[in-house]
């Protein structure tokens, strides 16, 4: 979840900040996940946090699906006398598991949510398109999926 659901993104970070991160009822293994890293020469933390009452959220009705609202927040310092850097990414879902399966599951995917989205943003100007008339968004893309499956084994010439 990204702010362009902005409703939705606001009320998730309020309820975060106000009732999650600081309160200790959610420290616990189920809704609460903290996991450090020394990995390519960066300290890093790594937190989740699990919110199952997604009806105290009024903004995330139009999920109707939604089961877990998931912040994961990282912290990292990318070498000695670096800035520390903290972010947040919200995610939803409709299974309900333990932060640390949460962790678990998520942490391969943004790699491959990363790459896609640089092709789709760079190369086919995405986030640009206003295409929003009946079916065509969804048709738009397919095909732009399926033009990124012909390019990517293209090795003749270098190209975005």
């Amino acid at each position: 979840m990204k702010s362009n659901h902005k409703k939705a993104y606001k009320a998730v970070n309020q309820s975060f900040h106000t009732h999650l991160e600081h309160q200790g009822a959610w420290r616990t293994c189920e809704h609460c996940s903290d996991a450090f890293d020394d990995e390519h020469g960066r300290l890093g933390r790594r937190r989740v946090w699990t919110m199952t009452d997604c009806a105290a959220l009024p903004a995330l009705a139009k999920w109707p699906e939604l089961r877990t609202v998931i912040v994961v927040e990282t912290i990292r310092t990318a070498h000695a006398g670096a800035p520390t850097t903290r972010h947040y990414r919200v995610s939803i879902s409709s299974l309900i598991r333990s932060a640390a399966t949460f962790m678990v599951m998520l942490r391969p995917h943004w790699p491959i949510e990363h790459t896609l989205h640089w092709s789709l943003a760079v190369t086919f100007h995405e986030d640009r398109c206003r295409i929003r008339k009946d079916h065509a968004a969804e048709n738009m893309v397919a095909l732009r999926h399926i033009a990124l499956n012909l390019l990517r084994p293209e090795h003749a010439q270098p190209m975005s």
